[in-house]
């Protein structure tokens, strides 16, 4: 739906990220209850941004963690977790490995690259290749997905 976003978290976790993540959080002013992270495996890593007081990641056992322009890494599958209140506007990135469901193929990866006309995107599940534009569009078509058995 956003390339441009997309290819501006990759290259944030690039620089900032430990390897291993395959999915990303994007939170605009989101305040999670009190859960763990069941479609997550492995360490989560948050970072938060923002003019905004308050808004701590908090751990079970009474434990705050400021997360305003300082990353966390913990395992949100194993760790009850939430969201304290905040005052301004908070944004959350969290990035993570996700656990698939057994519903999807295991060959079931998107892939992306920058080309000429926009973000090309190769889709495994379905074997097509679209280009799109800056508002998730599609410019044209590479390759035509094979028929599949929806799995939503």
């Amino acid at each position: 739906m956003r390339p441009e976003l997309w290819v501006l978290l990759q290259e944030f976790a690039q620089k900032f990220v430990p390897p291993g993540w395959d999915a990303v959080q994007v939170n605009d002013n989101y305040r999670s209850a009190p859960h763990r992270d069941k479609g997550n495996q492995g360490e989560s890593y948050i970072v938060s941004f923002g003019d905004y007081t308050g808004g701590n990641l908090c751990l079970d056992g009474d434990v705050k963690i400021d997360t305003n322009h300082k990353a966390w890494t913990f395992n949100g599958s194993e760790i009850k977790h939430w969201t304290d209140a905040w005052e301004g506007r908070r944004l959350t990135l969290v990035f993570y490995r996700i656990v698939w469901p057994p519903k999807f193929y295991p060959e079931y990866t998107v892939t992306s690259r920058r080309v000429e006309d926009g973000l090309e995107v190769s889709d495994g599940y379905d074997q097509s290749v679209m280009v799109i534009d800056r508002k998730g569009h599609i410019v044209r078509l590479v390759k035509l997905g094979l028929p599949r058995e929806y799995v939503g």
